[in-house]
């Protein structure tokens, strides 16, 4: 037995004798095994160039620090904050993963339900090229934007808080969003579609602040407006013009118009190199109904999405936990035909504490996807904050594609 002052400070131990510093927000011990992979698979010269989760390699700042959090520890970094979402993954974390299996630049991420973007955005920050797929038009116009406002020119960023006035006369139009349309993969529809994506912010304030028993739907003023929009010009700023940033060192985003995941169809087989992503909590969380006022705005057909996204149908919560799991499984399976053999799936999936939920529901669904040939390499609890009356701790589970189908003996 030895004492306590003989003993070495716990991170050198882990760490095997690397010199480094944590961030302050890595505190838990599902961060630590992540950092752990991190320096199990990337140099030095990498860790400074890649962690997500050291401050300092060798008394050198890391770029993710000067990059991200040098003046504020958040998880709202970068433009992760433009129409942030309560259940997103966390960005961090994120990254971490994409360290752990080696993403490189030139390859493809993609992610099937990609919610807010935040995959995908870590993704094309590392040089990687990546794909989005979401039924929600709302989770397709956040990921966009945020992708696209960090080609904008400088100066005609600069540009955007004086035209809040005219932007506004036109994204406050449901009669206009077609022209906004019309502008597509420009400079000028790029703005457009920032402005858009503000005034839906803008909305979601006024809804917040607005009884629930008002007959009229929630209305955005000028000056609201102009608030969501500033605080969008912020973020945006502030991280473009980092001397860490440089656009060109982005991988491309392709964001895919109404593409299921349960298909994933226009993606060709075998060409994609890591499969990212975590399931919608849709049997706790109605994101239709939070939703609501923006799609309602949009001229979106509320029932048909209702019907078309996983877990929102049908009522009796029985009946939706069963569909729940179909769905899930062929999701899994149009994962496992784009997937190239030998390249890794990383699901990250909570349970649900619903009574009407299955005790085994971690366990089926980890059955579903080894039934398409992946083979689960790597376990790591995560707890959930925020939602924990819904769901118990979350699983980062690390699965590789053994195969093709044939090989592993999977039959269609």
């Amino acid at each position: 037995m030895k004492r306590l002052e003989e003993l070495p400070a716990f991170y050198t131990v882990v760490f095997d004798g690397l010199h480094a510093q944590l961030l302050p927000s890595v505190t838990q011990i599902f961060q630590l095994e992540l950092a752990w992979l991190e320096t199990q698979v990337l140099d030095s010269y990498q860790l400074k160039e890649r962690s997500a989760f050291f401050q300092t390699i060798d008394e050198i700042p890391t770029k993710h620090y000067l990059l991200f959090e040098k003046n504020k520890i958040s998880t709202g970094y970068a433009v992760h904050d433009l129409y942030p979402s309560r259940a997103r993954l966390h960005p961090q974390i994120v990254k971490g993963i994409l360290n752990a299996v080696q993403v490189s630049r030139g390859d493809v991420v993609l992610d099937p339900l990609c919610g807010s973007g935040t995959t995908n955005l870590e993704a094309i920050f590392l040089g990687a090229d990546s794909i989005a797929v979401d039924l929600n038009p709302i989770n397709r116009l956040m990921t966009r934007v945020k992708y696209e406002v960090l080609k904008l020119p400088l100066e005609t960023l600069e540009q955007i808080p004086d035209r809040a006035q005219e932007l506004f006369e036109t994204v406050s139009d449901p009669a206009k969003l077609e022209s906004i349309r019309a502008m597509e993969n420009s400079e000028e529809g790029t703005i457009h579609y920032l402005a858009l994506l503000a005034f839906l912010h803008a909305l979601r304030w006024a809804s917040n602040r607005q009884s629930r028993s008002a007959s009229r739907p929630p209305k955005v003023s000028p000056a609201l407006f102009r608030r969501a929009l500033h605080h969008y010009y912020r973020i945006i700023h502030t991280f473009v013009t980092n001397p860490e940033f440089h656009p060109y060192e982005l991988g491309s985003l392709r964001v895919l118009p109404n593409v299921d995941a349960r298909t994933l169809e226009g993606i060709e087989d075998a060409s994609v190199d890591v499969v990212l992503t975590s399931p919608p909590y849709s049997l706790a969380s109605d994101y239709v109904r939070s939703d609501y006022p923006q799609l309602q705005f949009l001229g979106i057909d509320i029932h048909e999405l209702r019907e078309k996204l996983i877990g929102l149908t049908p009522k009796n919560v029985k009946e939706r936990v069963e569909r729940y799991f179909t769905d899930m499984e062929q999701v899994f399976s149009a994962i496992a035909r784009v997937l190239k053999p030998h390249k890794w799936f990383i699901l990250v999936i909570g349970k649900p504490t619903l009574r009407e939920a299955p005790a085994d529901f971690l366990d089926r669904i980890q059955q579903m996807v080894e039934q398409q040939g992946f083979r689960l390499y790597r376990d790591i609890p995560k707890p959930i904050k925020g939602t924990r009356d819904e769901w118990h701790e979350e699983h980062i589970l690390f699965y590789r594609k053994e195969g093709s189908r044939s090989e592993t003996g999977v039959t269609e």
